[in-house]
């Protein structure tokens, strides 16, 4: 037959069920706060990454040259339509953009009319 007595061990483990029972409302706190953060973050990262500028403009300037080519635009058509989107993707640029582009135009025309009229030095 086996002794009613509760060994020291198994005795201390039941006392410990007891503490389990009284942390187990604690943890599924820090578990729900865990997920909670997990999920704010996601949204925060989706939102820094949308920088408010269209994803795609829908016509390039080769696709619209590409349709001139094949005969699907006039002329006129072409050149309205490269307007607009000239005008589009200006509007989208910052003034720095437009600075360094400035930059670059006057850059590349004083190098273009050095090549133009060289002088002889000698």
């Amino acid at each position: 037959m086996r002794s009613s007595k509760i060994s020291p061990e198994l005795a201390a483990i039941n006392q410990q069920g007891g503490s389990f029972a009284e942390l187990l409302p604690w943890l599924l706190l820090l578990v729900g706060i865990v997920v909670v953060g997990a999920v704010a973050i996601s949204f925060v990262r989706r939102w820094m990454k949308d920088d408010g500028r269209p994803r795609q403009i829908g016509f390039t300037l080769t696709d619209l040259r590409q349709m001139h080519a094949d005969g699907r635009l006039s002329k006129e058509e072409l050149d309205k339509a490269e307007q607009h989107l000239i005008k589009k993707v200006r509007s989208t640029m910052s003034p720095e953009d437009l600075a360094r582009r400035d930059e670059i135009r006057a850059s590349s025309s004083s190098n273009s009319s050095k090549r133009n009229n060289p002088t002889s030095e000698g």
